[in-house]
């Protein structure tokens, strides 16, 4: 034969004001379960103090807009615009006003990819290369007058 573990059980009214630690007390008539802490009792899913959780300052689900139960960006209110991503680099624009200073062919490609550095190169050309440049000098000269 099977074992059977039985809760302690009555009348709400009847209801104990304290139970041993872990007692599991069950109301009959109310439908509620109550665990005994030692020194009394508490109720499943109310508070320590033995009150009821006030379930009114939690918002109802009526109350919420569609997403914050869909969870579908189609029940988004105010969306924002999300641009389309062009899949060329001549497709996208520059966003700097109707007098955009640069262009796109005045980024580096493939086709005008550095490969050495002069004297005689501009800022403008190749800003980052022409710095170390600036910096380091004419390596190739000096490094023949050693």
């Amino acid at each position: 034969m099977a074992n059977k573990i039985q809760f302690k059980r009555g009348l709400k009214q009847n209801l104990p004001n304290s139970a041993d630690v872990g007692m599991p007390l069950w109301c009959t008539d109310t439908k509620e379960l109550y665990i005994g802490t030692g020194t009394g009792v508490i109720k499943v899913g109310g508070l320590e103090d033995g009150s009821e959780i006030d379930y009114s300052v939690f918002a109802l689900s009526s109350d919420l807009s569609a997403v914050a139960t869909s969870g579908s960006y189609n029940d988004l209110l105010n969306k924002p615009t999300i641009p389309t991503v062009p899949t060329t680099l001549s497709s996208f624009t520059d966003n700097l006003g109707s007098n955009p200073t640069h262009t796109h062919s005045q980024y580096q490609t493939k086709s005008n990819l550095v490969t050495s550095i002069s004297a005689s190169s501009t800022n403008s050309q190749y800003a980052s290369a022409k710095c170390i440049y600036d910096l380091i000098g004419n390596i190739e000269t000096l490094l023949s007058e050693v």
